[in-house]
C-alpha cells in the first residue's frame, strides 16, 4: 500500500522507528499520490455514508475513496477504482489485480502447525503440483529439469539452520523420515557454498531467483 495507509496500519515502534530512511519500494501495491492505478491498497476509515451503508477508505489520494459495503474500520482492503474518475470504488479480492491484468500484488502469510501441514493445508482446492525442497544435501539445480506445465502451483520449501530433516523428524505423519521423497524435487540451490550455512533470508532470494529463471525457462 502506499506510504501513508502503511503508517496507520503498522504504528510506529523501535522496532520500524528507522524504516523511513530506507529505500521506497518500487512495487505495484506501493503506490505514490500521483501513481495512475485501477487499484489501490488502502485503510477503511470510520466515516461512513450512512444512508448506503458504504465505508470510505483512504488509499493514498487527496480523496477518500468511497466503497460498496461498509467494513469494519482499520481494515486493509484492495480497491478497484471507478473508471469515472470519482471518488468511488468497488472492494475486491487482494488475488483480483494478479488475475485479471497479471499485476504482482504482495503476498500472505500462511501459518503450517507442523511439516505434514506445509502440503495438506494449501491454499489451492486442487493442492500444489510441483514441490521443492532446498538443502546442501539436495541435487544441484543446475542438473534438476522441472516438468511443463500450463498452469503451476508450486511450493518452494526452505529450511532452517538445523535443515528439513530436522523439521520432518518432528512428525510421523508422512509415513517417511527420508526428506528428498516428501517433495517432487529436492535440490541444493548453492553448490559448493563455501560456507556451513546459508541464513535463510538469503537462501529464499537466491532459491526465488534461480528457480524462477529456471521454472520460466523449462
Amino acid at each position: 500500500m502506499s506510504p501513508v495507509p502503511e503508517e496507520t496500519t503498522f504504528p510506529v515502534g523501535k522496532g520500524l522507528q528507522i524504516c523511513g530512511t530506507f529505500e521506497s519500494s518500487g512495487h505495484p501495491p506501493h503506490l505514490r499520490r500521483e501513481s495512475v492505478s485501477v487499484y489501490r491498497e488502502g485503510v477503511v476509515l470510520e466515516k461512513v455514508h450512512t444512508q448506503l451503508q458504504q465505508s470510505y477508505v483512504f488509499v493514498g489520494l487527496e480523496e477518500d475513496v468511497r466503497i460498496d459495503r461498509q467494513l469494519e474500520p482499520g481494515l486493509r482492503v484492495t480497491v478497484k477504482l471507478n473508471p469515472d474518475g470519482g471518488n468511488r470504488g468497488t472492494a475486491v479480492s487482494p488475488r483480483e489485480p494478479k488475475s485479471t491484468l497479471g499485476i504482482y500484488w504482495g503476498y500472505e502469510v500462511r501459518l503450517a502447525k507442523s511439516f505434514s501441514a506445509i502440503f495438506t493445508e494449501s491454499p489451492h482446492k486442487k493442492g500444489y503440483n510441483l514441490t521443492i525442497g532446498t538443502s546442501d544435501k539436495g541435487t544441484p539445480l543446475g542438473s534438476v529439469t522441472f516438468k511443463s506445465k500450463k498452469r503451476r502451483r508450486a511450493l518452494l520449501v526452505i529450511g532452517g539452520v538445523k535443515g528439513l530433516e530436522f523439521a520432518l523428524s518432528n512428525d510421523d505423519s508422512l509415513g517417511t523420515q527420508d526428506v528428498a521423497l516428501t517433495f517432487d524435487h529436492y535440490v541444493n540451490v548453492c553448490p559448493d557454498q563455501g560456507s556451513r550455512t546459508i541464513r535463510s533470508e538469503e537462501a529464499l532470494l537466491i532459491s526465488l531467483a534461480l528457480i524462477t529463471d529456471k521454472l520460466n525457462n523449462s
